[in-house]
């Protein structure tokens, strides 16, 4: 359960950033679709990893692998649809990043990465 190491502390840190520069990602959704090379190389960067992830981790057997899995699938097939439908999908980016929404999605990171560092470290 090594990826529970990286991922769990990256989704609480990524949480805790979500409060803590609430303004910043905010301001990252106001200009996401302004910057195509950044889109792509997130996308390139996202489909790697996710497929990475599917290739050495496609386990579905206690929770912790089925929420790493699902995270891994999920990467790729956001990859791809962002590299082919790109202004549809950062327009839905656009509404996440919304001030109302930034809550919902600071707390689901802690919440998954409180989880996977605890199963990882502790349990």
């Amino acid at each position: 359960m090594q990826l529970a190491k990286i991922i769990g502390p990256l989704f609480l840190l990524t949480g805790i950033a979500i409060f803590a520069n609430k303004k910043f990602f905010i301001d990252i959704g106001k200009k996401i679709d302004k910057s195509p090379v950044a889109i792509m190389g997130i996308s390139f960067i996202e489909f790697i990893l996710g497929v990475w992830i599917i290739l050495n981790h496609n386990t579905w057997t206690t929770a912790p692998e089925v929420i790493i899995s699902v995270i891994g699938w999920g990467a790729a097939l956001e990859a791809i649809i962002l590299m082919l439908m790109t202004k549809r999908y950062t327009k839905m980016i656009i509404r996440c990043l919304k001030p109302a929404a930034l809550p919902f999605f600071g707390i689901l990171m802690l919440v998954v990465g409180l989880y996977l560092a605890w199963f990882a470290y502790f349990a």
